[in-house]
């Protein structure tokens, strides 16, 4: 785990919400919401309305993005 990954795991929980993500990335939640259907962010629905993103996976996508939390 390089620096960032720790920056990253130390400002965010386990679990996020598309919000989440969308403010920690600085994007629209509807940027969130593509990289879920592109494949490119591991999402899981718990319940009708409740989506959680997986840390590692965001940082997965900065990594590739090459992006610095």
């Amino acid at each position: 785990m390089n620096d960032h990954e720790r920056a990253l795991s130390a400002q965010l929980p386990e679990y996020l919400t598309i919000r989440q993500v969308a403010d920690f990335a600085l994007v629209n939640e509807q940027t969130v919401r593509r990289w879920i259907r592109g494949g490119q962010l591991r999402a899981f629905r718990l319940g009708a309305r409740t989506v959680r993103i997986d840390r590692e996976s965001v940082a997965g996508l900065f990594r590739e993005l090459g992006v610095t939390p």
